[in-house]
């Protein structure tokens, strides 16, 4: 499958919303699959993560953080 396939198959099964826990599998992936070194896929899991979150309303966090993944997907991986 070409980069930009497999890109977008990962685009879509990113749910609506994403959870700090499958935002964490995510990123493990990414590492394992060389699509992102530790350092970055650290990075995002800090400025991802419910603390950087914090002023964002609990009801739509999970919801933000899919839809910034899913930005940093399209413009770095």
């Amino acid at each position: 499958m070409e980069r930009a396939d497999h890109l977008s198959d990962i685009i879509d099964k990113i749910s609506q919303s994403l959870s700090q826990s499958e935002l964490d599998v995510y990123l493990n992936d990414f590492v394992r699959y060389n699509m992102l070194d530790e350092k970055t896929a650290m990075l995002l899991r800090v400025a991802l993560s419910d603390k950087s979150l914090i002023k964002v309303d609990k009801l739509d966090r999970d919801m933000v953080r899919a839809d910034m993944l899913k930005n940093v997907i399209i413009n770095i991986i």
